[in-house]
């Protein structure tokens, strides 16, 4: 993990996401109503980060392609990878980053 994104993403989740779920354990139900969606922001702020820093990589043809974010949210992640489907290739299969 030594890309800049990555890193940001760690640091926002030691500094934001962290105490926002430690809060959610310790604050009265009450309160907690008003953590939830702040935290949700967060997750979807974070994950619209990383769409736009991120290009996939068609194994098959080599062309590089940008998903849209829905396919992007819901296709299954790899260890370093996603399963998208690569819109010049046939095939489909898996995209590397």
């Amino acid at each position: 993990m030594s890309d800049p994104i990555s890193r940001f993403v760690g640091k926002i989740v030691l500094i934001i996401v962290a105490p926002a779920i430690l809060a959610m354990i310790l604050l009265p139900e009450s309160l907690k109503l008003v953590i939830l969606p702040y935290l949700g922001l967060i997750i979807v702020l974070l994950t619209k980060i990383m769409y736009d820093d991120t290009l996939f990589q068609c194994p098959n043809c080599k062309n590089i392609f940008k998903p849209d974010f829905i396919d992007f949210v819901l296709s299954p992640n790899q260890t370093y990878c996603k399963l998208l489907k690569c819109p010049f290739s046939p095939q489909g299969g898996l995209r590397d980053k």
